[in-house]
């Protein structure tokens, strides 16, 4: 054996809510079927063919249950039932619908493969103003069944493309039948039988491993005590009413375990707590129902030894609480999100070869003895945008860490069977937080989130003396003293019948972190209102399962829409070239864009010379389009500075809308992070000046952009101090002479992050 030998173990996260609603049997998104039919499938399929691979395979039970639900046939998603019906036969409102939802995949790789689907989107974006039901209108029924056909395409992965009829229509590419669309849905249905028993395979094959996250996906530390979040995050605004409900938690993870098992024919050993969040309480959850490790990210250990973590760090076990705790792995952040976000846009053999190189050097760093370095990332999202689909990359890199001297593949548990659990370290502190700034705020904390919060303890509250007098809790013992009442699953089952079960089916599901990530100004999405309506939906369940009408508070959204939005935020890293044109179709199609011709606020005066700021980054740059006025031309920007002030990313346009004081305040501690000079003659066109930060004279300007039709900014984020992942707020204003004629958005902000990589794509939708 080698002195330093190093484990590499894989995680990936499959991850649904529950999208049906009881009551109605509808189910209401797609995303579990469509993932199923790309990268649940072909994901089982390259993990057994490589016969000298070990992964673990993560999945949430609410997933694997509506997985068998979708290969039998049971609750047809809206989507699903929008492609099947004739475009002749839908109402104006649905054909506008299907205009509106069937474009939600990764546009510039499955645009290059599917080049109709190019043109319906240019079709529709050159209309984007018009109303829905002209917009509806404008399209013929056999563009629309194209559209229902191309969409289906799309989410095709790599093992369903091999069925002939599915390459076929591929090569065809246009002018679909309807009898094509049939026989194509009708083939994908049928493919959705062969995903849960690949799963069953890989969980009893004894070479790779089937984890589990808690049932619904609940954030464990803040079921547990909503005020966990101020341990990472002091002073952080909370929920007026206080959550704690451990035996929730309880129940989310011995139904899991109890759940996974019954599909999948074996029992996890550990678990991805949902979205790698981890308390001290949390933990004692866990261990309460016989969990052997769990796993997160280096972040949250090293916020648990104020950053000084010992030598080994986050490549070797540790053990919080003593002996009969779980143990715990953290995740490499750097390696993990190399595949989540950088490779992308690599050929497949050649990012699996950086990516061993990396793992080559992290042992080389090491003292002797053994190690793990744990890779752990959603992986069902990220292969949408790679070439293929992933599939070069991971055949090279399960082939490649197997061939490499120093390197072998272990899963989680076969390395603490190995004796890794004697080397776990002993944790004297946790701190509660996340894969994500290693804190809970992405879930707790912003005004939306926090009424979410409320609704839902209020529904709990309600429910409680309920499951007391049904005799359906009881007492769990935590190790390290204490007796919480949980909800007794023999009792309330997920797929128990009476009205008390399903009451609790739904809080339990109204209890899964989805709703909270999608509630605010973080992760926006076109889907924000089906996620804020099916939310209220689970919460009025609770009280329509047991003949009581929901409160009236559950009628009304949660989302703040009183400020308009400011536009469309950015999609994906751009690849933009700085000559003043639109150099190609995809140049800018993943921007964000914000109408600049709108309300005139208190800095615009006169006409406006710009019509749209288009917005979005690379991973050196921010960049920036400004589309001149209609008729006016690059000539109506001659003479201005663009100057781009930085904000709190809280300030986004689409948050609540601050006060005048409020306003006021953060104007005033806006920063004037750049000045670009454009260019000053009478035509508007040439090279735009980057000036200098210090403004002396000494210092020569840079290269910043072009003008010509258009014109294309780009500022490096050192001059932002922004570091790969972080979020900037930011507006412009257009000067003349120090003074500003135009800002834009007219309020609050834009929001953009610094790209890790090409692939590191802000959509979150699915």
């Amino acid at each position: 054996m080698a002195a330093t030998e190093l484990a590499v173990a894989v995680l990936w996260h499959m991850h649904q809510p529950d999208y049906g609603d009881p009551v109605t049997g509808r189910v209401v998104m797609p995303w579990v079927r469509l993932h199923a039919l790309s990268s649940y499938a072909d994901m089982a399929r390259l993990a057994a063919e490589a016969p000298e691979a070990r992964a673990v395979f993560n999945v949430v039970p609410t997933l694997l249950s509506q997985l068998a639900d979708a290969a039998a046939g049971r609750g047809e998603d809206e989507f699903l039932a929008l492609a099947r019906a004739e475009p002749a036969d839908l109402s104006p409102v649905e054909r506008a619908l299907l205009l509106k939802r069937f474009f939600a995949f990764h546009h510039a790789r499955r645009f290059a493969e599917l080049p109709r689907l190019a043109e319906l989107w240019r079709k529709r974006e050159a209309r984007r103003h018009e109303s829905p039901e002209r917009l509806a209108a404008a399209f013929t029924d056999a563009e629309l069944r194209d559209l229902q056909v191309g969409f289906h395409l799309a989410w095709s992965g790599r093992t369903l493309r091999e069925e002939p009829r599915v390459a076929a229509l591929l090569r065809k590419g246009r002018g679909f039948t309807a009898a094509e669309k049939g026989e194509l849905l009708d083939l994908q249905h049928a493919f959705l039988a062969r995903v849960m028993p690949a799963y069953r395979e890989l969980a009893t094959g004894g070479a790779h491993e089937v984890s589990c996250t808690p049932w619904a996906h609940p954030i464990a530390p803040l079921l547990c005590d909503t005020r966990a979040a101020l341990e990472s995050s002091p002073g952080l605004p909370l929920p007026a009413a206080r959550v704690t409900r451990p035996g929730d938690a309880w129940w989310h993870v011995r139904v899991a375990l109890d759940e996974t098992e019954r599909l999948l024919g074996a029992r996890p050993r550990g678990m991805w707590p949902a979205e790698g969040a981890l308390s001290e309480e949390a933990i004692r959850v866990f261990a309460a129902c016989g969990v052997r490790w769990l796993a997160s990210d280096q972040e949250v250990l090293a916020a648990a030894w104020d950053g000084a973590v010992p030598v080994g760090g986050h490549f070797q076990p540790w053990r919080w609480g003593g002996d009969g705790m779980p143990s715990l792995f953290f995740r490499d952040q750097g390696l993990s999100d190399r595949i989540g976000f950088v490779y992308a846009g690599w050929e497949g053999e050649r990012a699996a070869a950086d990516l061993i190189g990396h793992l080559q050097g992290i042992r080389a760093q090491l003292p002797a003895g053994r190690y793990l370095a744990a890779i752990i990332l959603d992986g069902e999202n990220a292969w949408e945008a790679y070439p293929a689909q992933g599939v070069d990359f991971l055949r090279a890199f399960y082939g490649g860490v197997a061939a490499a001297p120093g390197l072998r593949w272990r899963t989680l548990s076969q390395f603490l069977d190995d004796g890794g659990s004697e080397a776990a370290k002993p944790l004297p502190r946790l701190r509660a937080g996340s894969w994500i700034r290693r804190d809970l705020t992405t879930w707790i904390g912003h005004p939306e989130k926090n009424r979410a919060w409320d609704r839902l303890a209020a529904t709990r509250d309600w429910l409680e003396p309920r499951l007391a007098a049904a005799g359906a809790l009881r007492e769990v013992a935590l190790p390290g003293g204490g007796r919480v009442p949980a909800p007794d699953p023999d009792l309330l089952g997920p797929d128990g019948t009476t009205p008390l079960a399903r009451a609790w089916r739904a809080m339990a599901s109204a209890e899964g972190s989805d709703w909270f990530w999608w509630y605010g100004d973080d992760h926006p999405t076109e889907f924000a209102a089906e996620f804020d309506a099916l939310f209220r939906a689970h919460l009025g369940n609770v009280y329509r399962q047991l003949g009581e009408a929901p409160p009236p508070a559950l009628a009304a959204s949660l989302r703040d829409t009183a400020a308009p939005p400011t536009g469309v935020p950015p999609r994906a890293p751009l690849d933009v070239t700085l000559d003043g044109r639109v150099t190609h179709y995809f140049e800018w199609l993943d921007a964000g864009r914000c109408e600049a011709g709108g309300e005139r606020g208190a800095m615009h005066r006169g006409d406006s010379p710009l019509a749209a700021l288009w917005y979005g980054a690379d991973p050196l740059r921010l960049l920036l389009r400004l589309d001149p006025a209609p008729g006016r031309g690059a000539a109506a920007l001659a003479g201005l500075d663009l100057v781009v002030h930085l904000v709190a990313p809280a300030a986004a346009a689409g948050a609540p809308g601050p006060s005048a004081a409020e306003a006021a305040a953060a104007e005033a501690a806006a920063r004037r992070a750049a000045v670009l000079r454009l260019p000053r003659g009478a035509d508007g066109r040439g090279e735009i000046a980057l000036l200098p930060a210090t403004g002396g004279a000494a210092a020569p300007a840079l290269p910043g952009g072009a003008c010509d039709r258009i014109a294309e900014v780009a500022v490096p984020w050192a001059r932002l101090e922004a570091a790969p992942g972080d979020e900037i707020g930011f507006f412009i204003t257009l000067e003349r002479e120090g003074r500003a004629e135009l800002r834009v958005p007219t309020r609050g902000a834009l929001v953009v992050r610094a790209p890790r990589g090409p692939a590191d794509a802000d959509d979150w939708i699915v």
